[in-house]
């Protein structure tokens, strides 16, 4: 496969990841509109979420 195609899926994952991070904080907004802070599980996930994000830039730059 070659190098563009490469890097076009790994787009697509980060974004796709990206994507469903904010999904869940949207969640969490909706589902506690009074909250002042950023629940511990929504943190975590943002967490991994960048993780993952650190590893697909990788993957683009080797």
């Amino acid at each position: 496969m070659s190098k563009p195609k490469d890097k076009d899926k790994a787009r697509k994952r980060m974004f796709k990841y990206l994507k469903d991070a904010i999904e869940s904080l949207e969640k969490a907004e909706n589902d506690n509109m009074q909250w002042e802070f950023v629940p511990e599980e929504v943190f975590k996930e943002i967490l991994e979420v960048l993780g993952k994000v650190e590893v697909e830039l990788t993957k683009i730059e080797s």
